[in-house]
């Protein structure tokens, strides 16, 4: 109990008033300890010195606290961590555990600082919360409607780590689109590219092949004049020096047939000559 204390709510001293149990302080003095860091007293946070007064058996039956207002170093710490932008529209979060049925109040939140758990959060945000400061360090994943695309339920991730000196739990997140948005960016343009590359090397092949194959059309054509009996017909000249196996077997096909019309042309003078 505080038997005598500055400390003042709706305008009275708080005399008399008892220390919650899960208190830093209660802690300390219950262990017969001494006690230096930060209290929350009515609302306020301050940095609390606690020096335990002891009987000759050594037992605590008194203590004796000083403490100083740090309103401007939290004021700093919430202007700081409340510019951070987490993604695109996350925040820094950060939650006072209250120990009590209230779960914990936020001390930094984009609407609702100031405001405990209970009596600002759905359920399921309840046990989340529960579970952070449970765990005290971590990453959870969970679901939360977007209000800037028109409340769909979409994955969240939030990191969190404990400051001790504090006793606060201080949280970081946004939705997971937002950290994989560039990373898909970067996977799409891998993909557009790929397509784009192996169109052009599928139009190149084409054009090749069709380039190569080109002159097989005309030793085609010259075989089917010659299997008609036409021995006029000669496949298109290859190009000098040309290693084309086409135009090198269109050039054989030509080779042959003015072999063959030599031969019959001998054949016709020679029977001349008999007749």
């Amino acid at each position: 109990l505080r038997t005598a204390t500055l400390l003042k709510k709706d305008g009275r001293f708080m005399d008399g008033t008892e220390i919650p149990a899960g208190d830093p302080v209660a802690k300390a003095l219950a262990a017969g300890q001494s006690y230096q860091g930060l209290t929350f007293r009515t609302g306020k946070y301050y940095f609390s010195n606690v020096k335990p007064l002891k009987d000759a058996s050594g037992r605590v039956f008194a203590a004796l606290s000083v403490r100083i207002d740090v309103d401007p170093e939290l004021k700093q710490i919430r202007e700081l961590f409340g510019k951070v932008v987490a993604g695109k529209t996350g925040y820094v979060l950060i939650i006072r555990p209250t120990g009590d049925d209230k779960i914990a109040e936020f001390v930094l939140h984009p609407k609702l600082q100031g405001q405990n758990v209970v009596e600002s959060s759905p359920p399921a945000l309840q046990q989340m919360i529960k579970g952070m400061i449970d765990t005290k360090s971590g990453v959870v994943h969970y679901e939360y409607p977007d209000a800037a695309d028109g409340g769909r339920i979409k994955p969240k991730i939030l990191v969190h780590r404990p400051s001790e000196t504090w006793n606060w739990v201080i949280a970081s997140g946004s939705f997971v689109e937002e950290f994989t948005e560039e990373a898909v960016r970067q996977r799409n343009l891998l993909l557009i590219t790929a397509l784009v590359i192996g169109g052009l090397f599928m139009a190149a092949v084409f054009f090749l092949i069709r380039n190569r194959l080109a002159p097989l059309a005309g030793a085609v054509e010259a075989t089917e004049k010659l299997g008609a009996g036409d021995l006029q017909a000669l496949a298109a000249p290859a190009a000098a020096g040309s290693a084309n196996e086409v135009d090198k077997m269109a050039d054989s096909l030509s080779r042959a047939v003015n072999a063959m019309r030599e031969m019959i042309g001998q054949v016709d003078a020679n029977s001349d000559r008999l007749l």
